[in-house]
């Protein structure tokens, strides 16, 4: 034992003196050696500007993929080569490099198989294999959360060119193993990470350009079921620049930051989500009876099914019970009771009769052409033909007689005809004011009733009159009308009747311009197409009609609009502006914001803008956030409603429409038009807003003027096309 303990000793003695000798010195560095022998060259780089890693835009990166270059049904495994192409400085389209991750969805097209769905059906291949709606690639080959992703690859011999692989067991999810290589297929797909020039995010997701094809035969083929055009979109969403005119794009859909593609959004939205099926889902969003979209204020008229699916036949055509159910949610027994969807059609598919409980086709009840009809009937059609002047009853009084000549359901208006039980409002007819030497209007102070105010109605002329003080009847007048009535989708009808439809019609009218004091009559602005920035045809692409906007005013033009909303009528019917509770609970008013005109591009501005008096959800408004609600494209993009063929700026710095003031207490007070365009977007409404207004120029609400002749304000000086900060960088004018 003690042998042992001395052992152990002298073995842990050496370890210690082992130890103490590494703290030693361990001597001095030898000489350097010789240099090595060269190596050999490596491979030369690319050149500059042959090459892009970065992206401006979301449209300045291109994927290609061509039909016979991916695998998406069958045994054989998946396999994919694509190309990617960004922008140079110089503007050429050159081999993208770098990308790190990208997704592909895959979809093909089949006739319905069951009873239940649309005619022709989308089905995603990553949905029928229980993988989600997409599949993601990497280098790696899994996802940032460690689950399986193809393997992405970038082929060193081929800039831009890269190479999905699957190198899990079975196949990848994109390929339908039971799938019919002689179906329509769609692939497209999302680039991921990609920067601009300071290494920032781009906007907008990066899509490729859908592909359809036929995988049997390699081809490319064209879809039965994209019955909604992108350009529809377009029309309210606004589009996306930078892409080709074939593949329009549609900017401003918040939800799930915008897929820009009809094509792209059936990825998704599909059969197997049900009712989030793509045409049930837009059609309960646009009527509003969707969850969450119910105080949605859908510009256009629902029944308007054309405004969305074109000239083509569909919308009448694929008649199938969840894409009524979205709007017609009171027919959901009727539809369980039907149960096959394949049954629609027989009493509402296009060749249907109608007759005793059967409506026939979808065109006869939704009849989305009534507007049209009804103007080409001539339902009602009122055009004034002339104004005279005559004596009056009482010193500085004097008659005002107007003839105009009307149509009735296609006829001359019977003899001594009543309108009224056919008018939804019957305080309407004819809007008659003054235009002054600059084309500018008076609101409709002479205007007439075309029933109370009525001399006589033969042989289809309407003769009315009314006494109108002479201080009002010199220089140039203007006379239209506006008379909104009940119809029948084809004819005017009494608005008690059973047949009329609940739709307002306006009355089709002219504009007549007359000099009381002779020679040539003065056009008011609104008729000088060189002083209007916005035409009625860019409200209507998004609006369908003017007449259902505003109540029951019979308006389609904006010379009718003038008799109200111009830039001489002091005053406001909503002068403050609401913050909206959105759970319905109530509003705030905004302290010390208030509006006093009725000029044209305050109103539209301040409606569009949320900046309006409203008390409940619904429609355009603010909410209690200061969020902005229910526009539908993006607020800063003025072109979505001006013409860029037309200047906003004159040469002189003032406004193209000549405007230069806006009467806000009708006949003494004023405020300069341009600051008070700028202010009725609740974005520029602040202090710190009005305060550069003012210092430039600009004379505002709270220091109004007393005289129209205000000077020229100086906004062009920076604001005007082609400036610094030009509207047409800040505000998208073109």
């Amino acid at each position: 034992m003690r042998t042992q303990k001395r052992y152990l000793f002298l073995v842990l003695a050496g370890a210690l003196l082992g130890l103490s000798a590494c703290d030693g010195d361990d001597g001095a560095d030898g000489a350097e050696g010789p240099p090595g022998p060269v190596g050999p060259p490596g491979q030369p780089g690319l050149p500059a500007g042959s090459f892009a890693t970065t992206a401006e835009l979301a449209s300045d990166l291109t994927l290609t993929l061509a039909p016979t270059d991916i695998v998406v049904v069958g045994a054989d495994p998946f396999a994919v080569t694509f190309k990617a192409y960004g922008t140079s400085s110089t503007g050429e389209m050159v081999p993208f490099l770098g990308l790190s991750r990208v997704r592909f969805y895959v979809l093909n097209q089949s006739e319905r198989a069951t009873e239940q769905g649309a005619p022709v059906q989308w089905q995603s291949h990553t949905e029928a294999n229980g993988s989600g709606s997409s599949m993601e690639c990497t280098p790696s080959g899994l996802t940032s959360s460690d689950g399986l992703a193809c393997t992405l690859t970038e082929d060193p011999e081929n800039p831009g060119t890269y190479m999905g692989s699957w190198a899990h067991d079975g196949n990848a999810p994109v390929v339908l193993a039971d799938g019919d290589p002689n179906a329509l297929h769609r692939v497209v797909i999302r680039a991921y990470d990609v920067v601009n020039s300071v290494g920032e995010g781009v906007a907008d997701k990066v899509l490729s350009t859908p592909l359809d094809f036929i995988p049997a035969t390699g081809e490319e083929g064209v879809s039965q079921k994209d019955t909604v055009a992108n350009a529809a979109c377009i029309q309210c969403h606004g589009m996306l620049d930078g892409y080709a005119e074939d593949d329009m794009r549609f900017a401003y859909v918040d939800t799930h930051r915008n897929y820009q593609k009809v094509e792209q959004c059936v990825a998704c939205h599909n059969t197997a989500l049900g009712m989030a099926d793509f045409a049930p889902m837009i059609h309960g969003i646009h009527a509003g009876t969707r969850e969450g979209f119910d105080t949605l204020g859908y510009p256009a008229e629902v029944f308007q099914c054309q405004h969305c699916h074109g000239e083509g036949d569909s919308w009448q055509a694929n008649v199938w019970g969840m894409a009524c159910e979205s709007c017609h949610t009171n027919a959901t027994d009727h539809i369980a009771s039907v149960g096959n969807d394949a049954l629609c059609a027989n009493c509402h598919g296009v060749d249907s009769l109608p007759g005793t409980g059967v409506p026939g086709p979808v065109a006869l009840s939704h009849v989305p052409t009534r507007r049209m009809d009804v103007m080409a009937n001539q339902a009602l059609v009122i055009t004034v033909e002339s104004a005279a002047v005559t004596a009056g009853s009482a010193p500085g009084m004097s008659l005002l007689t107007v003839t105009s000549d009307v149509v009735f359901n296609g006829a001359a208006a019977p003899d001594n005809f009543d309108f009224t039980p056919y008018m939804t409002n019957a305080n309407r007819g004819l809007l008659i004011g003054n235009v002054d030497a600059n084309g500018f209007v008076t609101r409709s102070t002479m205007g007439m009733n075309i029933q109370t105010d009525r001399v006589s109605l033969t042989g289809g002329k309407l003769v009315t009159a009314k006494e109108v003080s002479d201080t009002l009847l010199t220089g140039t007048i203007y006379l239209t009308s506006e008379v909104q009535f009940c119809g029948d989708t084809a004819m005017a009808v009494v608005c008690t009747d059973a047949t009329a439809d609940g739709v307002g019609y306006a009355n089709d009218t002219n504009i007549l311009y007359v000099n009381l004091d002779g020679g040539e009559p003065v056009m008011a602005r609104h008729s000088q197409p060189e002083r209007v920035s916005v035409t009625v045809e860019s409200c209507n692409t998004c609006h369908e009609n003017l007449t259902h906007v505003k109540g029951t005013h019979g308006a389609t033009e904006f010379t009718q609009c003038m008799a109200c909303h111009n830039s001489t009528w002091g005053g406001s019917f909503h002068p403050q502006v609401n913050l909206v509770n959105a759970d319905g609970s109530g509003f705030t008013a905004v302290d010390g914001l208030t509006y006093s005109n009725r000029d044209l591009v305050t109103v539209v501005h301040r409606y569009h803008s949320g900046a309006w008096d409203s008390e409940a959800p619904g429609g355009v408004y603010l909410d209690e956030t200061m969020t902005l609600n229910g526009y539908p494209s993006e607020i800063f993009s003025c072109r979505e409603c001006h013409s860029a063929d037309t200047p906003l700026f004159a040469a002189d710095g003032g406004l193209m429409s000549g405007k230069r003031a806006i009467s806000v207490v009708e006949g003494a007070q004023y405020i300069s038009p341009i600051a008070e365009s700028c202010r009725s977007c609740h974005a520029h409404s602040n202090a710190a807003a009005l305060s550069h207004f003012s210092s430039n120029g600009a004379t505002i609400q709270s220091d109004m003027a007393t005289t129209p002749e205000l000077p020229v304000e100086g906004c062009a000086v920076c604001h005007a096309e082609g400036k610094s900060v030009g509207i047409d960088k800040v505000h998208n004018w073109q």
